[in-house]
């Protein structure tokens, strides 16, 4: 499940938390991105353990007798 946490201090710096997305998800994902349009230009960027954490797909296939 995706969950975008947005704090914004007093002074008006706001800090964006993604989770619930592997790898790059978190970057390119379009609620993502279209929050990052609305919040303005990113000063810095830090990642969490989900990001390193790779986005599996399993796939399995029938065994011919």
């Amino acid at each position: 499940m995706l969950e975008i946490i947005v704090e914004i201090t007093p002074e008006g710096t706001t800090h964006k938390t993604v989770k619930g997305l592997k790898g790059k998800q978190c970057l390119t994902h379009p609620v993502v991105q279209g929050l990052d349009k609305v919040l303005g230009k990113r000063k810095t960027l830090a990642h969490t353990g989900e990001f390193y954490a790779c986005a599996t797909q399993v796939v399995t296939q029938a065994q011919h007798a």
